[in-house]
């Protein structure tokens, strides 16, 4: 394990230790349906890999399922967890994940491209999609198939990772990863987001921009209804024409109330009552009113992007024991927005290689052990960077050489 990742490793034991002890459990939830009532949970953006790092916090995932649902008709598939992806993480025990379950918020054609603003606007199966440059507002936007939203034309597949952040009257998909696709997977439209306008006699619900119909599908887990206010994921053939309705194949609803050991959350904080220290983050009602704010020195505010620690209760609320805001250089963890460990690949040059799949510009990083000892910086040579997104690649601010 690399000294970054060891000491992310050693934070994340360390303030679960104290979290646990605090709360003495309580109730959890699942994501995309999978796991038991006697897991935990992480639900974040993927910010590094050495072990792999959720949200600045470190999970050893040697043992980890990785998968992906594109089609609930085959069930989950093995897959690799990539950089700016949303996931969720379940454990038994931490650090160590159990299942690593990777959840696009939305993939499909792109049918509108507004960059006419700042930060750029997509349009991708009737979901808004915010394209973020701000690492204090949430995770900055990578591109993979793209250098920048400008490149992105209407037509394109795409898929867009990202968490909800209520804008007005409507959820937008703040978007960490947007990636250009061959093709659907399993030939399905997919879109996760809050469930708004929900009419049970028509059998309707609007999720973003789009109004889904539900009439021929199957919800999952079965017994699980459809609400207002709940997150679900749906899988529907591409709409004729580009239509404004999707015909759902399947629906699967989250549930936040089954689950027995503490659970993570991140988002940006919206519908803050300051009072009564509750605000919404990703389409859920947080309690905050005993839980501890870190660093201690930042109020909480609408905007804020905060990883979220404590208990789901029965009306799928969290109950928080800590609400961690974070700030670059500021909140514990975050030295750097991207940490990344492992061999050189696809080297070109210092400014255009790979490390871990991700592309890496490190021609301005700062150098440690890199020179000398016969190091020659090249394919295959170990390791540790730390930097920030820009564009389709990490721009490293420090190059360790092990």
């Amino acid at each position: 394990m690399s000294s970054i990742t060891r000491q992310l490793a050693l934070l994340a034991i360390a303030a679960a230790a104290v979290i646990v002890a605090a709360c003495g459990g309580g109730d959890g939830g699942s994501e995309a349906g999978v796991g038991t009532g006697g897991s935990g949970y992480a639900v974040g953006t993927v910010t590094g890999f050495g072990s792999v790092i959720i949200d600045g916090s470190a999970w050893n995932d040697s043992g980890a399922r990785v998968q992906v649902e594109n089609n609930p008709a085959t069930g989950p598939v093995a897959t690799t967890a990539r950089l700016g992806q949303r996931v969720q993480v379940e454990y038994e025990t931490e650090p160590d994940a159990k299942v690593v379950e990777v959840g696009a918020a939305a993939i499909g054609t792109v049918q509108a491209v507004d960059t006419s603003v700042t930060p750029p606007r997509l349009r991708v199966a009737g979901q808004i999609v915010q394209v973020n440059l701000d690492f204090d507002a949430g995770p900055v936007t990578l591109f993979e198939g793209y250098a920048s939203a400008a490149a992105i034309s209407p037509g394109d597949i795409v898929e867009v990772h990202g968490a909800p952040v209520l804008t007005g009257s409507t959820y937008v998909l703040q978007a960490s990863r947007i990636e250009k696709l061959a093709a659907l997977p399993a030939g399905l439209v997919r879109v996760q987001n809050v469930v708004q306008q929900f009419n049970a006699a028509a059998r309707t619900m609007r999720l973003g921009d789009i109004t889904v119909s539900t009439a021929t599908a199957s919800v999952l887990p079965t017994g699980a209804t459809i609400a207002n206010g709940r997150t679900v994921t749906v899988w529907a053939r591409p709409p004729a024409g580009g239509g404004t309705t999707l015909t759902a194949d399947f629906v699967r609803v989250r549930d936040l109330s089954t689950n027995t050991k503490p659970s993570d959350l991140s988002g940006t904080v919206t519908s803050l009552d300051a009072a009564a220290r509750t605000f919404d983050i990703a389409g859920v009602r947080v309690n905050a009113v005993t839980a501890m704010v870190v660093p201690a020195n930042l109020a909480l505010a609408n905007g804020n992007f905060v990883v979220v620690r404590g208990s789901f209760r029965s009306d799928g609320s969290l109950a928080a024991t800590q609400v961690r805001i974070r700030r670059k250089g500021a909140t514990p963890g975050f030295d750097h927005e991207v940490s990344l460990t492992g061999p050189i690949s696809d080297f070109v040059s210092l400014a255009d290689f790979r490390v871990r799949g991700v592309r890496v510009d490190a021609s301005g990083a700062t150098q440690r052990a890199c020179t000398g000892n016969n190091v020659i910086i090249g394919n295959g040579l170990n390791v540790e960077i730390g930097g920030a997104i820009v564009g389709d690649k990490v721009v490293a601010e420090l190059l360790f050489c092990r």
